[in-house]
């Protein structure tokens, strides 16, 4: 994932230079008399790297738009991480302005973000949440429900 203005402009001149030494490897392979769909499974792999390339370029656009349905989607327990970072970039905070407002260091959000926050705890990631106004779910059990209550609740 995208984190920061300098990793999106790098990926973007990776994006031109990939596209270019495609095109290149095209015509050397053309030149080869191959037939397109031999081309085609030749060039597969970078045509993959370039495809999720441009991907991970658009969903930082769509962060930056403040695209909500896609920031949205990225809110599972899978992704926690991820939507963590989506939260920041979507409000124009630096990881340093992170930092200051979850009341830890520059380094601590620098190395989260890397590992898309594996392993931050729960008190953590509310925090942040908090932070970004996002309601989150408690810890707290209502230890009176049971499993009737549970299939009315949600049916």
């Amino acid at each position: 994932m995208i984190r920061t203005k300098r990793e999106y402009e790098v990926a973007l001149k990776k994006l031109a230079q990939n596209d270019e030494a495609l095109s290149k490897q095209r015509e050397e392979l053309e030149k080869l008399e191959l037939s397109n769909e031999d081309i085609d499974l030749a060039m597969s792999s970078l045509i993959n790297f370039r495809n999720q390339l441009e991907e991970e370029i658009k969903i930082y656009e769509g962060i930056k738009s403040r695209d909500w349905n896609l920031i949205l989607n990225l809110a599972d327990p899978h992704h926690i991480g991820r939507f963590l970072i989506a939260l920041r970039l979507a409000y124009d905070l630096s990881q340093r302005d992170l930092a200051k407002l979850s009341g830890v260091t520059e380094a601590q959000v620098s190395k989260d973000e890397i590992n898309e926050y594996h392993g931050i705890s729960f008190d953590r990631a509310v925090k942040i949440m908090e932070i970004f106004g996002v309601k989150s779910l408690s810890p707290e059990i209502n230890k009176n429900l049971n499993r009737k209550d549970l299939f009315a609740v949600n049916e």
